[in-house]
């Protein structure tokens, strides 16, 4: 039914049996788990050494550390974590050769997806533009058809109307020769021709208005 400290308690626990008493998480490092020599003193317990590593809260603890505060985190002894970290540096080089020649690959495809990127760019371009140069083409072709068919539309109505216009002229002549006529076959009392001249005269009327 004694008190103790940490250092008693330790060399107590080997050996005897505590009464609602919480046991220590593992029982304090040995000499091989230990190098004596290269172990540092801990900050908060002076008297002890720091032999465990905490994974969780990447510390280096005492015994005593490790059962008052971190008894339920993963640890293990720093002697066993610098083996593992001692393996895992001196199997670094053929990972990183592994994974440079990982990365040079990848950048390789990358530079061949990139050219493979550009050459399909200055194909859409050249592309684009024979599109768009079969299509000037094709518009000029139909503006210069179409300029054709209106001049042809044209051409045609101009030369209807010159032809109708020389006959309208000719029908107006041939009107006012028989309206001459007509005066003169009146003024000689010569009724019948002036009937017959008149009715000529309304005949070209009637074409000229159709």
């Amino acid at each position: 039914q004694n008190y103790f400290c940490v250092s008693c308690f330790v060399t107590h626990y080997r050996d005897h049996h505590f009464v609602d008493s919480p046991k220590p998480p593992l029982s304090p490092p040995t000499e091989t788990e230990l190098d004596v020599k290269e172990a540092e003193f801990c900050d908060k317990h002076p008297k002890e050494r720091l032999c465990y590593f905490c994974e969780p809260c990447t510390s280096l603890l005492c015994y005593s550390c490790i059962s008052r505060g971190h008894q339920h985190h993963p640890h293990t002894t720093i002697k066993k974590e610098y083996r593992r970290i001692q393996q895992s540096i001196e199997s670094l080089p053929a990972n990183m050769s592994s994974r440079l020649h990982s990365l040079c690959l990848a950048a390789d495809s990358a530079e061949k997806m990139h050219q493979s990127i550009v050459i399909k760019k200055e194909e859409a371009i050249t592309n684009v533009h024979k599109i768009f140069k079969s299509l000037r083409e094709a518009i000029a072709k139909c503006e210069k058809e179409i300029v054709a068919q209106i001049v042809t539309i044209t051409d045609l109505r101009l030369d209807s109307l010159s032809k109708e216009r020389e006959k309208n002229e000719e029908v107006v002549d041939e009107l006012k020769n028989l309206q001459e006529s007509m005066i003169m076959a009146k003024e000689q009392g010569k009724k019948a021709s002036t009937v017959l001249l008149l009715h000529k005269i309304t005949k070209q009327l009637e074409n000229l208005n159709t």
